[in-house]
């Protein structure tokens, strides 16, 4: 299922390159819930090309995952996945102004305005 959003002509993703994600769905059950980083969109092309009509992002990780094509099974440490099968982790962004894990205060660039008793 195609499940990347369609806006005003413009294919919208849930990830981009660089981010940190957790697989949702995959063929392989040991797949999913792997956290994988997301290297770049794959190009579809070479031994692994799956011939899907969907986004599908190159994507890394740690522990070796599964995939099969035809009758071919491999593993490996990167490989293909969907868009619609991943989830993006993001943290929050950082606030004007924060504790360090040192215990020191962190100063935002700007200074935070002070209110008036």
């Amino acid at each position: 299922m195609f499940s990347a959003a369609v806006g005003k002509g413009v294919l919208v993703m849930k990830c981009k390159a660089g981010d940190m994600a957790v697989v949702l769905s995959a063929f392989h059950k040991a797949n999913v819930g792997r956290f994988v980083s997301v290297v770049k969109l794959y190009d579809n092309t070479g031994d692994a090309a799956m011939g899907w009509e969907q986004p599908v992002w190159l994507v890394e990780s740690h522990a070796p995952m599964t995939w099969t094509k035809g009758a071919k099974v491999w593993q490996g440490h990167q490989g293909p996945v969907p868009d619609s099968a991943l989830q993006p982790i993001r943290g929050w962004p950082t606030p004007p102004f924060a504790v360090k894990p040192s215990g020191r205060p962190e100063v935002a660039s700007e200074p935070i305005p002070r209110r008036e008793m």
